[in-house]
């Protein structure tokens, strides 16, 4: 029995495309195992170098922490300060137009030595108004940060829901900045 040169070429595809297949089941697996590990051992790498780059720069973020810490207002631990900073807000979005018809006070979150409220604001307001309120609130200290902001147009006013972060600090120890494995 003899073969032409066709069918021996053919045949000759066919053992490569099979060896080729099989190749391909076999190892696809296994090139998918290092690209997943190559990916791990990159993300240890990053991790590494976050951490080593943390504890260079460690005593320059404590003094930044501390900077901000200092210029958060200190209450005594047990004052209730919350009819003060519902105060503060209201008297700031008078003085831009915003008119607050309802305020609510969530619970205050504390936090080592700074504790924090949501307040939630509606009211009215011009553009103008609640532009110049949210840019004041926003580049005041570190004491007062929109959290929420809605705006509904109403006719020549605008209905807006807003909700403000207040921090503040509290006496007691100082917050230091934990390095890599402390607490």
């Amino acid at each position: 029995m003899t073969f032409s040169s066709r069918e021996i070429g053919m045949g000759w595809m066919t053992a490569i495309v099979v060896i080729g297949a099989l190749t391909y089941v076999y190892l696809d697996p296994v090139l998918k195992d290092w690209d997943r590990i190559r990916g791990e051992i990159e993300n240890v790498r990053d991790d590494a170098y976050e951490e080593r780059r943390t504890i260079l720069l460690k005593p320059g973020l404590q003094e930044k922490w501390d900077r901000i810490l200092e210029s958060v207002p200190r209450h005594p631990a047990g004052e209730d300060v919350t009819a003060r900073m519902m105060k503060e807000i209201e008297q700031q979005a008078s003085k831009h137009g915003y008119t607050i018809v309802q305020r609510n006070a969530e619970r205050e979150e504390v936090e080592q030595e700074y504790s924090s409220i949501d307040i939630a604001t509606r009211g009215t307001a011009t553009l103008d108004g609640i532009v110049s309120f949210v840019y004041e609130l926003q580049s005041a200290a570190a004491m007062l940060n929109v959290k929420q902001l809605r705006i509904d147009k109403d006719k020549h006013r605008y209905k807006i829901r807003l909700t403000v972060n207040c921090v503040y600090g509290r006496e007691g120890a100082r917050a230091s900045i934990a390095g890599p494995g402390e607490s």
